[in-house]
């Protein structure tokens, strides 16, 4: 993200932080994707740089995370995100972790692309009577 940049310069700060989570998912995600090719070619793979970039994701939207997940969630991805022992945790749980990071996404609407309000046409009269119309 080039914070010099006029897309940038007139923002506000939570926007900014905003667009620099969403980087880090999408960094996240392209190395997992290339993890995922290498395995599907037969190749060796590491997990060492989608470990990485779910590190950075971590750490640009902890607070975020520890206000909007359960201690008990937040306590095991901390555990996750800050191993540099890549035997203690395996490809499966950095995948959770991402999970747990992209509900939290989700929840606060840093990614809910599914806002449109969904109304039952069939029991119209119904929905009506519920909401006192």
């Amino acid at each position: 993200m080039d914070f010099n940049s006029e897309a940038t310069m007139g923002k506000k700060p939570t926007e900014v932080v905003a667009m620099v989570i969403i980087e880090h998912v999408w960094n996240f995600m392209e190395a997992d994707e290339d993890r995922a090719k290498k395995i599907m070619q037969g190749g060796a793979v590491s997990t060492a740089i989608v470990r990485a970039r779910l590190r950075t994701l971590f750490f640009s939207s902890h607070t975020l995370l520890k206000r909007n997940m359960e201690e008990k969630d937040f306590d095991w991805l901390t555990s996750v995100c800050l191993s540099t022992d890549n035997k203690t945790f395996e490809a499966d749980d950095i995948l959770e972790g991402f999970g747990l990071i992209f509900q939290v996404l989700d929840k606060v609407g840093l990614w809910k692309i599914d806002t449109q309000k969904v109304y039952d046409r069939h029991r119209v009269e119904e929905a009506n009577k519920q909401h006192g119309y």
